[in-house]
């Protein structure tokens, strides 16, 4: 592929449209390309135009301006135009052609799309979700560290329950080798195994030195998220249930065991059903962590591909679909993201077990027998909402929900950011205080005195008097505070409802994901 240096990038952007404000291009010079352009076109790109696209509007006089431009062949006739375009991006990617036919299969064949932004498209915009998704990373990673630091210790308290050698993650006997599963148990214990040679491990480092064995609670501790969620499914089947079971039981509501005696078929094929969801969350949660440890876009994690040819159309890598199903009422095959969502249906209802019903997760309603659907995908709302409930069920005390809040308020994306602070606190201390010192009115004496015949006239109009300097002195009190109103420094984001599209998440979401 071609590569191009700073200036050259700047000027290619501005010729697909995207507006910069006075002094941005030294943020553009300073800012990866493609972390921030690349990455987030899909939220503002307007149309998709394949190479069939601009051969059409070519030979119908269409958007030769625009293309020259955005092409950079300014001086080319219109009948080469067309030609000019098929080896400006054979020279960009790379492609080898020798006439005009080959260079246009090459470029079909490498299923090429131009996007198209919106009108208005600001460089800003761009720079706002990057800065954005950059905290929502941070905080997000923060809280996945923490579900990934208890699954490690549930598997290290199992492994210490069971009285298990300190070599236990080394003896192939402990792993599950039967010959479904044979290759991802040796390739888990491959990565045990490499561990060993981590000299930038002081822990492991140490033990070496020693000519001792490296325990696995130490061994444990240096596996991510995914290598410790493999290892524990790797290992012999009734280790890696008990594992799954207790970190479900830690995380979740439920409270399932191993214990098959005096259970019926039913229950335990439901909390079989339980087990296995909860082992595609962890998997899941691994995965994500992935991406932010990473510094990856998340606005479309579990994506697989986007098409905005008839209006916005997604597809996702997660569920996996195995095998075709044919849909018994019509016979027809059922499309891939519909097989996703009847599988994510059972998700959702296991959901309900482990969190309690929520207007996240709550079931469809049933109208006339039959279950009205709603399209659950596991995009970004899903997976959030998987952390927040985790979180809460390892300590309710938390503040991912209000951290969670203030990001999106931040960047006025989805919440808008509207609040009042008190410019002088003291000045506020001083009001509460006052207020807490005044006593209120005997009412029972004044009443024992009337009841008695006692003069009571003087005492009313003192307390009238006083409560006259009270009042005086609040309103005081109060006028000094100065309040401000505390905005965001954003206008209302341009593609809110195309990232609502990609996530799942709009302003209702955050009210039906509370604990």
């Amino acid at each position: 592929m071609k590569t191009n240096n700073m200036n050259q990038l700047f000027k290619i952007v501005k010729n697909k449209g995207i507006s910069f404000e006075r002094g941005e291009s030294t943020s553009f010079k300073k800012n990866n390309y493609y972390q921030v352009i690349n990455a987030y076109k899909n939220l503002f790109a307007d149309q998709f135009e394949s190479i069939d696209d601009i051969k059409n509007n070519i030979i119908n006089s269409v958007k030769l301006d625009e293309y020259r431009s955005v092409y950079n062949l300014a001086t080319v006739t219109d009948d080469r135009l067309y030609d000019g375009v098929c080896s400006k991006i054979c020279t960009k990617y790379g492609l080898e052609a020798k006439n005009q036919p080959e260079k246009e299969f090459k470029i079909k064949e490498m299923l090429f799309f131009r996007h198209v932004y919106m009108p208005n498209t600001k460089y800003s915009d761009f720079v706002r979700m990057y800065n954005f998704e950059h905290e929502l990373r941070l905080l997000l990673l923060k809280y996945v560290l923490i579900v990934e630091e208890n699954v490690k210790n549930i598997f290290i308290s199992y492994l210490n329950d069971k009285g298990s050698p300190a070599n236990y993650l080394i003896n192939i006997e402990n792993y599950n080798t039967t010959p479904i599963i044979k290759n991802r148990a040796f390739s888990t214990f491959k990565k045990i195994i490499d561990k060993h040679n981590n000299y930038k491990s002081k822990p492991i480092k140490r033990k070496r030195d020693q000519k001792l064995t490296i325990p696995y609670w130490i061994i444990i501790n240096e596996l991510t998220m995914n290598e410790t969620y493999n290892t524990i499914l790797n290992l012999k089947e009734t280790d890696s249930k008990e594992i799954l079971i207790r970190c479900m039981n830690f995380f979740t509501k439920t409270n399932v065991t191993s214990e098959k005696r005096g259970k019926s078929i039913n229950q335990l094929k439901k909390e079989e059903s339980l087990v296995q969801t909860f082992s595609f969350m962890l998997s899941f949660l691994g995965e994500f962590r992935n991406k932010l440890a990473h510094n990856e876009p998340i606005y479309n994690f579990n994506i697989k591909s986007v098409s905005i040819f008839s209006g916005l159309s997604l597809e996702y890598d997660y569920p996996i679909i195995k095998k075709e199903i044919i849909d018994s009422r019509t016979g027809v095959p059922l499309t891939e993201l519909e097989q996703q969502h009847n599988i994510n249906e059972k998700t959702m209802n296991n959901l309900e077990v482990f969190f309690g019903t929520d207007d996240y997760n709550r079931r469809r309603a049933r109208v006339r027998g039959n279950y009205v659907k709603r399209d659950q995908n596991l995009n970004l709302s899903f997976v959030i909402y998987l952390i927040s409930k985790i979180i809460f069920k390892i300590n309710s005390k938390n503040d991912f929900q209000f951290e969670l809040k203030n990001i999106y308020r931040k960047y006025n994306i989805v919440l808008t950011l509207e609040e009042y602070e008190i410019t002088n606190i003291n000045q506020f201390v001083e009001l509460k205080e006052y207020a807490n010192s005044i006593l209120d009115p005997d009412v029972g004496e004044i009443i024992q005195k009337i009841e008695s015949g006692y003069g009571f006239k003087l005492r009313l109009k003192k307390l009238e008097r006083d409560q006259k300097i009270q009042n005086k002195k609040i309103i005081n009190l109060v006028n000094k505070i100065k309040v401000n109103k505390v905005t965001s420094n954003y206008g209302r984001f341009p593609v809110i409802e195309r990232y609502t599209s990609f996530t799942g998440i709009d302003k209702d979401y955050f009210e039906k994901i509370k604990n």
